[in-house]
C-alpha cells in the first residue's frame, strides 16, 4: 500500500490514467527535460506514467539519440556575440525546433560556449566552418552538446563562428533583435567595429556608437535591401548619413576621427535547407495518437 501511494505521488497506473492527464504528464515531462513529445510519452508508458521513473528511462537512452540525433538538419536556434577585453566571439547554436532553443538548458550550453572559448586561443584566420568545428571539439563544450542532445533527442549544432581581435584603439557594440532569455542571443545579431584615430577618451561613448549603428544595420536589413555603402547610408531613418553620426560621435568619444572596422549581421539558420517534421507536425502527430489509442 505504501509503495503503490508513492508512485501516485509522481505516477498512476496505465489503465487510471485518462487522456487529458496523460497529455499533461507529457507535457510535464517535455518541460522537464525537453524531449520529444513522442518520447515523453513513450517513457511514461515505459514507467507506468511516473514521472520521475520517465526521466531515468530518457537518460538511459540518451547517449544512442546523440549520435543519432547528429545526422538531422538543425536549422533553429540562436545567434549572438560575446565580447571580452581580447576581442569579440560571434556564434551561432543550432536546434531542431525552437520549443527546444527556448529552454534553459539550450540557453546554458549557448553561455558555457563562451565561457570556454575565452579560455581558448581563437584563431581569427579561420573559416566560420572551421572556428565552430574547433570549438565544438573543445572537451567541455562536446559534453555539453551530447548531453543536451541525449537529454532532447534533438541535434545540438554550432554552425558557424567567427573571432575578431579588438583592434588598437577600437571597441565593439552589437544590438540583438527578436532577444532570447539571455541579453547576448537571439534570432537576429549584428556586431560592430568602431576604430579611433587615437585613443578614445571616453570608450564608453566610442562602444555605444558601434551599438547605435549596428542597431541601425538591423533595423536597415528588415526594412529593405540596402546597396548603399554603410557610411552613406541614413542613419536611423534620420536626414544625417552614418558617417555624419560618427563624426559628431567623435567628439564625445575624445577622438578626432571614428573608422568603420569589422561588421557582421547574422540570421540565425539562414542558408539551411530544411527537411522533415516541425514542431507543429509533431503536435499533429501526438493529438492524432491520442485519439486513436
Amino acid at each position: 500500500m505504501l509503495v503503490r501511494r508513492a508512485i501516485l505521488c509522481r505516477g498512476y497506473c496505465t489503465q487510471a490514467v485518462d487522456k487529458k492527464k496523460q497529455m499533461s504528464l507529457v507535457q510535464e515531462l517535455r518541460g522537464m527535460t525537453a524531449a520529444g513529445l513522442m518520447d515523453c510519452k513513450k517513457a511514461l508508458v515505459e514507467s507506468e506514467w511516473n514521472v520521475d521513473g520517465a526521466v531515468e528511462w530518457l537518460k538511459e537512452r540518451g547517449i544512442a539519440k546523440a549520435d543519432k540525433a547528429k545526422k538531422r538538419t538543425a536549422a533553429n536556434g540562436l545567434v549572438g556575440v560575446g565580447v571580452g577585453e581580447g576581442g569579440a566571439l560571434m556564434y551561432e547554436l543550432n536546434s531542431e525546433s525552437d520549443f527546444v532553443a527556448k529552454t534553459e538548458g539550450f540557453v546554458q550550453i549557448f553561455d558555457h560556449i563562451y565561457e570556454r572559448a575565452k579560455a581558448m586561443d581563437l584563431p581569427t584566420d579561420a573559416t566560420p566552418e572551421a572556428l565552430a568545428e574547433t570549438l565544438s571539439s573543445e572537451p567541455s563544450i562536446e559534453a555539453s552538446l551530447i548531453k543536451g542532445m541525449s537529454t532532447t533527442g534533438e541535434k545540438h549544432h554550432i554552425r558557424r563562428a567567427t573571432y575578431f581581435p579588438t583592434a588598437p584603439n577600437g571597441a565593439f557594440g552589437y544590438y540583438i533583435h527578436n532577444k532570447a532569455a539571455v541579453p547576448h542571443a537571439g534570432l537576429t545579431c549584428s556586431l560592430v567595429e568602431l576604430i579611433a584615430s587615437e585613443p578614445p577618451r571616453n570608450v564608453a561613448a566610442l562602444t555605444k556608437a558601434a551599438t547605435q549603428v549596428a542597431q541601425h544595420i538591423v533595423a536597415e536589413s528588415l526594412s529593405e535591401e540596402n546597396t548603399t555603402p554603410l557610411k552613406e547610408q541614413l542613419f536611423m531613418q534620420t536626414e544625417r548619413t552614418v558617417g555624419g553620426f560618427l563624426k559628431g560621435m567623435a567628439k564625445q568619444a575624445g577622438c578626432k576621427k571614428i573608422e568603420i572596422g569589422a561588421t557582421q549581421l547574422w540570421r540565425c539558420g539562414e542558408g539551411v535547407e530544411t527537411a522533415g517534421d516541425s514542431f507543429a507536425d509533431e503536435v499533429a502527430k501526438m493529438v492524432d495518437s491520442a485519439k486513436s489509442a
